[in-house]
């Protein structure tokens, strides 16, 4: 198989052109990005211009990692290669470690992400914050198939790039945290080699914001539970007023509300939310099933509430819609829409 690596660099200093060097041992070439570097810089990308397996991109400006990625992925698609290795250019990824992303793929392992997963108890506090954070979050949502959501120092098949690059939005240090989202949801194969955790001088320069980076991953979460509001408050109106002003039973009346709600549900979630590209049709299709489940079980809840609990219809209802509340988000993302 064949392997070549994207190399971002911001600012590199002399450390860029040990990890060239000793990538190149390993892979077919190496594109090495300059995401906006200063003058000062400028020469330990240039020493590279005329070296036959080195492939520079150039940024006129600084637009961060994530950018710096996809320029160096587009200028990859040009090459012949199987899998494509991401990994920094300040000597805290160690390209000796590419032999052990070989191993498991060259060994029967059939993935489209290798993701390198450090040692958090080794790691400065300021980055361990984040990482713990982001891995438990990201592990509740969809596993622990992967301990380090935050590694730089990735191998990515060819197919996934292309699928990438049509998908996935660039842009800073969220980018890596997107992508791997976008390899779960789009039930890519995803596994992971432990690697060695180096920091230099403690990381006193990352650029890494373990607050801020970290409830990025949230964000799909936070605009579904926004939108899932809106549809309680669509929902537990028209139920109320079928039950306040028209008299009807209130079962009859919960799956009347569901109904109207679960279809601006629906829709927003696909466009909004989940910002699926898939077939309306067949995505509708598993809603429908996926709403039937909660009209019964919603409406099981509020039988149960209501005559064997002696709750209040009025309370019952949004005892019961909250039950559902998470569970409908983690069948959303992985059962009904197809995801970015």
């Amino acid at each position: 198989m064949k392997y070549v690596a994207v190399i971002p660099a911001y600012n590199p200093g002399v450390s860029v052109k040990k990890a060239v060097e000793a990538t190149l041992i390993h892979t077919e070439a190496v594109i090495l990005v300059d995401d906006g570097s200063d003058g000062e810089n400028k020469v330990f990308f240039e020493e590279w211009e005329n070296h036959k397996r080195v492939f520079i991109v150039k940024h006129e400006k600084n637009l961060g990692k994530g950018h710096a990625l996809f320029s160096g992925f587009k200028e990859a698609l040009n090459l012949s290669f199987d899998y494509l290795v991401t990994l920094d250019s300040d000597g805290q990824h160690n390209p000796e470690e590419i032999r052990s992303f070989k191993d498991f793929l060259e060994k029967g392992e059939k993935a489209d992400l290798v993701v390198g997963e450090r040692n958090f108890s080794l790691m400065p506090w300021k980055s361990r914050i984040g990482n713990v954070f982001t891995a438990k979050i990201f592990g509740m949502f969809f596993g622990n198939e992967v301990s380090d959501t935050q590694s730089g120092f990735r191998v990515i098949s060819r197919e996934f790039i292309e699928d990438i690059l049509k998908e996935v939005n660039p842009g800073r240090y969220e980018t890596e945290m997107n992508i791997l989202t976008r390899a779960f949801q789009s039930g890519r194969k995803v596994g992971g080699v432990k690697i060695e955790t180096i920091y230099i001088e403690k990381n006193k320069n990352s650029k890494f914001n373990p607050v801020a980076d970290s409830i990025s991953v949230l964000g799909r979460f936070v605009k579904f539970s926004l939108f899932s509001f809106s549809a309680f408050i669509l929902d537990y109106s028209i139920y109320t007023v079928l039950n306040f002003f028209g008299g009807i039973y209130f079962i009859q009346a919960n799956v009347i509300s569901k109904t109207v709600a679960v279809i601006y549900y629906f829709f927003v979630n696909k466009y909004v939310v989940f910002y699926s590209r898939g077939n309306t049709v067949f995505e509708a299709g598993r809603y429908v099933f996926l709403v039937a489940i909660n009209i019964f079980t919603t409406s099981v809840f509020l039988y149960l509430l209501v005559q064997e609990g002696d709750w209040s219809k009025y309370f019952a209802k949004p005892a019961a819609d909250a039950i559902m509340f998470l569970i409908n988000f983690l069948l959303m993302g992985k059962f009904v829409y197809k995801v970015k």
